[in-house]
């Protein structure tokens, strides 16, 4: 939307040069395209529960120079060395001052808001009171509700800034050359092809748009980020990047057909070195990273089984899972556990829905734990409880048909094995891996009832 909207207004001001009428245009596009987005989307925002829950501000968290070109410096280099091209061919060079200016006063805006922000948050008055010693924690905000005072958070929150400048450095140059540049559409010529050196093409302002925003995204993180569960900027970092490396990635491939075409002679074959040694460095991830998790390229090891590794550790599991596949389809109770983990195994390798799977994720991805309810506490009751009544109770609850008794319910729970053997069915069994069926409910509650005369 907001891309849409630059695009727009950049080719008004090309036409008609700046007005304030421009920016009532575009908020009037943003409205407009927000609306529709709405709309569009609202089958899938009426189920919808975000984990998000307003901003904080970072005052603590921002990404280190080295890791900013770690991620993004393929794309930087030639967009870079495009950039300074573009000004070195420009008749007006002063409007890299008014590009400084611009950068300098967005960055430090936001720097400004951080800080009013965490102010605003915990009050005014506790945030402001008399300066105590410099700390540096992981999180200010927490020290802060701990009752560090507001005046040493700021010291420290620009003390850790001051002292790792690469990537907000990075950033003011980027935007100063590129406002620089934008700057100049009002004044300069434009069309499909170039005519002459000071010239710019119709599809450097798209690329330039595609930079802007780009810049936009990486910026916001360094001093406001999204607050979720996890009280970090990891998610915000997630999503705001990935967009921006698109949005570069476009305009990168873009920068490195114009530059190799249009520089000549020995810069060209400078150029050229630059970008095949920056490619080869780029690529230095794919060859190791792929030669690590082949195991040095053992194609004997390889498979496109995605369950040929459950094999390797847990054999039982893996027949149980073969079983499951050509099993009568039900609700399956398993071991609750930890994400990125073996729990929830059976559910995730047969598309069997389970009673709950991952906690954490289910609760992050539901925006709170509330849909889940007790369904942890009850699955547990299920495996160590003695009393069949209360077991019996849950499984009707979730309408449960396969109960699975194996290594990670032995080790996650105190198993009581004698109400399973005595009320339910097993109908898989093997090494320390058994399944067991409930009995449909009429006829199991019939049962119940004839052993009950019987005993």
């Amino acid at each position: 939307m907001g891309l849409y909207g630059a695009v727009v207004v950049l080719k008004r001001v090309q036409q008609e040069g700046w007005k304030v009428e421009l920016f009532w245009l575009l908020m009037r596009i943003g409205i407009a395209l927000g609306v529709l987005g709405v709309f569009v989307y609202l089958p899938f925002y009426t189920g919808f529960a975000s984990q998000a829950g307003g901003f904080l501000s970072s005052l603590a968290f921002f990404t280190r120079g080295i890791h900013f070109w770690v991620m993004f410096g393929t794309l930087l280099v030639p967009i870079s060395i495009y950039l300074i091209w573009l000004w070195l061919g420009s008749a007006n060079r002063k409007k890299l001052f008014t590009g400084l200016k611009f950068a300098l006063a967005l960055v430090g805006g936001l720097w400004l808001f951080s800080f009013l922000a965490a102010a605003a948050m915990v009050g005014l008055p506790q945030f402001f009171p008399s300066a105590a010693g410099l700390r540096n924690g992981a999180n200010l905000l927490m020290e802060l509700q701990a009752g560090l005072d507001g005046f040493t958070l700021i010291v420290g929150s620009l003390a850790r800034r001051l002292s790792q400048p690469g990537t907000w450095v990075t950033l003011i140059a980027l935007l100063t050359l590129i406002w620089a540049l934008i700057s100049r559409f009002s004044e300069v010529e434009t069309s499909a092809v170039k005519k002459d050196k000071g010239s710019l093409l119709i599809s450097d302002g798209f690329v330039l748009a595609l930079l802007f925003v780009g810049a936009g995204l990486v910026l916001f993180p360094e001093f406001i980020y999204l607050k979720d569960q996890f009280s970090t900027r990891m998610n915000t970092i997630f999503k705001f990047y990935f967009q921006t490396w698109i949005l570069w990635g476009i305009a990168a491939a873009y920068a490195s057909v114009v530059l190799w075409r249009e520089l000549k002679k020995i810069w060209k074959g400078i150029y050229g070195a630059v970008w095949a040694l920056l490619i080869v460095c780029a690529l230095a991830y794919p060859v190791f990273g792929l030669r690590s998790q082949t195991g040095g390229f053992r194609m004997k090891d390889l498979s496109l089984d995605g369950t040929a590794y459950i094999g390797v550790y847990a054999p039982e599991d893996l027949a149980a899972i073969h079983w499951f596949r050509q099993a009568p389809d039900g609700v399956v109770m398993e071991a609750v556990g930890g994400s990125y983990s073996g729990y929830a195994r059976m559910a995730t390798h047969t598309g069997l829905p389970n009673v709950l799977g991952w906690p954490g994720h289910e609760s992050q991805w539901r925006g709170g734990a509330e849909e889940m309810g007790s369904r942890q506490t009850d699955i547990e009751t299920v495996y160590q409880s003695s009393r069949w009544e209360e077991t019996q109770l849950i499984l009707k609850k979730y309408q449960v048909r396969y109960v699975v008794v194996g290594s990670l319910e032995r080790g996650a729970y105190r198993v009581n094995d004698a109400k399973f053997i005595q009320h339910l069915i097993p109908v898989f069994s093997q090494g320390n891996t058994v399944i067991y069926e409930v009995p449909e409910y009429e006829s199991m509650s019939i049962s119940l009832t004839a052993r009950g005369k019987n005993e």
